[in-house]
Parts: C-alpha cells; structure tokens; sequence
C-alpha cells in the first residue's frame, strides 16, 4: 500500500511538474508573439518612414530640377538680351557713321 501511494504520490508530482513545464512554454510562447507584433508594428513604422523619406527625394530633386530649368531659361533670356544690346550699339554706331 505504501508503494502504491508513493507511485501515485510521484505520478502527481511528475503531472504537475509537466503543467509546470507546460504553462512555462505557453508563456513563452506568448512572449515571442509579443516580439513578434512589436517587430512587425517597428518594421512597418520603417517602411512608412523609408517611404516618406523616397518622397521626400523625389520631391528635392523636382525642385531642384525646376530651379535649374529656370537657371537655364534665364541664361538663355540674358543672352537674347546680349544679343539683342550689341544688334542695337551697331546699329547705332551705323547710324553715326552715316551721319558723320
């Protein structure tokens, strides 16, 4: 009889360290799930800032690209303008000339 209660005292301590073992691994299991979701919600919150980031360039590089065309067009406005001085002291110095 003390055998026997033994074994079932020893069955009952086996059982409940193999809950023990058992509730551990649920928390455990519980925890990575929790990185998991943290990981996952941080990788998302990257690929939004590293997006914002890809407009943001395309957005600098439109401007600068536009304040180059207008660099470019007002380079070519002073030149017309050059052009257009010089047309217009030789014509004047052709007028001296004739009248002279």
């Amino acid at each position: 009889a003390a055998l026997a209660r033994e074994a079932a005292v020893q069955k009952e301590l086996e059982a409940a360290e193999a809950e023990k073992r058992q509730q551990r691994a649920l928390e455990e299991q519980q925890r990575l799930a929790e990185e998991a979701k943290e990981l996952s919600m941080k990788e998302g919150k990257l690929a939004e800032e590293a997006q914002q980031q890809k407009l943001e360039e395309e957005r600098l590089l439109a401007e600068a690209a536009a304040k180059r065309d207008e660099q470019e067009r007002l380079a070519e406005e002073a030149k017309a303008e050059e052009l257009r001085l010089a047309a217009a002291q030789a014509t004047q110095a052709d007028n001296l000339e004739d009248d002279l």
